[in-house]
């Protein structure tokens, strides 16, 4: 069993001195911390939307996204997720963030801070102690679910007018391309490919109250084609003056593109 001293130094479960910042043995401790060292481990996955899912549960029925529990925000982006490295007086500098006492430039060591990380002495995360595990409440800003974003019926508008001046979810400058081909299913299934990526579950639920846990989805997307790109907005309006309406293309069987 991996332990970590009260100095942060971390030991493998033999005792011997297991601290290392190197990717091989960041890789073994990480081996030692969270599984047998007799099993196999999974290499470490890149941490994007569509790696780590959604901490949000969606009812396709209801149209409602729900909140559950989500992994240490604080030290997600961690080689080894629940430890943080511990900060050391820069040895450059001697912690005072300058070269010299003649010359006053920033220490480059450090940037000018006086201090530095030390992968090699790792500590458990300030914000949840490393169980890291569901630590957190997930809010609306988490990203959706990525089926409850597939499953929004999305129209087309074009206007020669700007678009309007909310928060969009997504805004895209193609200098006219869009405009020119006026080909809406094109559209749609590129506007899809972005979502897919990522979206904030609060750009597409209608506003919910400050300790709701449960939202309902928006009707749809409408993309707003203009000659200089596009945008795309919660569908809460339908056609008005300047704007031609193209047919509304729903969500794709199965939730792809």
């Amino acid at each position: 069993m991996t332990s970590i001293d009260n100095n942060g130094n971390v030991h493998d479960r033999l005792g011997r001195f297991a601290n290392s910042n190197t990717p091989a043995a960041m890789f073994d401790l990480a081996a030692n911390l969270f599984g047998d060292s007799n099993e196999p481990v999974s290499a470490p996955v890149i941490d994007t939307p569509a790696s780590r899912g959604s901490a949000l549960s969606y009812d396709p029925k209801a149209r409602t996204l729900t909140l559950g529990r989500t992994d240490c925000g604080a030290c997600r982006d961690q080689p080894v997720q629940g430890l943080r490295p511990s900060v050391q007086r820069c040895p450059s500098c001697d912690g005072s963030g300058v070269r010299s006492d003649d010359d006053t430039r920033a220490c480059p060591a450090c940037a000018g801070r006086g201090h530095i990380k030390d992968h090699g002495r790792l500590l458990p995360c300030k914000a949840c102690g490393g169980a890291y595990q569901q630590a957190s409440q997930a809010t609306f800003n988490d990203h959706a679910p990525s089926q409850g974003v597939a499953d929004l019926p999305v129209r087309v508008l074009r206007s020669r007018k700007a678009a309007r001046k909310t928060t969009p979810v997504l805004s895209v400058t193609d200098h006219g391309e869009h405009w020119d081909r006026n080909n809406p299913d094109a559209l749609v299934a590129e506007v899809r490919d972005h979502l897919s990526k990522g979206v904030r579950a609060i750009d597409i639920i209608e506003p919910p109250t400050p300790d709701a846990k449960v939202a309902r989805l928006v009707p749809g997307l409408v993309i707003t084609v203009t000659s200089s790109g596009y945008t795309v907005h919660p569908d809460t309006k339908r056609k008005t003056a300047g704007q031609t309406p193209t047919r509304t293309v729903p969500a794709r069987e199965g939730g792809s593109p």
